[in-house]
């Protein structure tokens, strides 16, 4: 991914991602799975994905570590 990329996706996992699932789900392997799943479902029935979308599929285990980590750091933070 390209730095303009994983700032991308980052924000998404933030602000988008985590607030919604980090309750129901403690870990980030689930939840990276529940996103990319969905992106695939969407691909092939029902829509395109976004840019955003084409890059967390291109991308699936970069985006997985990534939610993971920032998991781990909503924990860290939250204590």
């Amino acid at each position: 991914m390209t730095d303009s990329e994983i700032t991308e996706v980052q924000n998404f996992i933030i602000d988008d991602v985590l607030p919604i699932n980090a309750v129901e789900y403690e870990k980030g392997e689930i939840i990276s799975k529940i996103i990319i799943d969905t992106l695939k479902l969407r691909n092939k029935r029902l829509l395109e994905p976004t840019e955003l979308g084409a890059t967390i599929l291109a991308n699936q285990l970069e985006f997985r570590a990534m939610v993971e980590a920032e998991l781990e750091e909503l924990e860290v933070d939250d204590g």
